[in-house]
């Protein structure tokens, strides 16, 4: 437990970045070998991880800029642009 608090934890934008660094890998894997059923799912469930973390820093981005009104309507802000 005390090496985790030793260790510095890696930003979302920083394992976005290595999520999509290795989906290039897989995509080349797959590139070779299209029919490699395991690869395909391991694609799939990046791609997805991929989406959920980006939704995620979305969330987070938008959420830094109130005032702690998280039910604001998420759509009065581009209304009023």
């Amino acid at each position: 437990h005390i090496l985790c608090l030793l260790l510095p934890t890696p930003t979302m934008a920083e394992q976005l970045a290595e999520y999509e660094s290795q989906l290039a890998d897989i995509e080349a894997l797959l590139e070779a070998d299209p029919s490699d059923e395991s690869v395909q799912k391991l694609r799939a469930d990046l791609v997805e991880l991929i989406a959920l973390t980006k939704s995620e820093l979305a969330s987070a981005a938008a959420g830094a800029g109130t005032t702690g009104d998280d039910e604001a309507a998420p759509g009065s802000a581009a209304a009023s642009s």
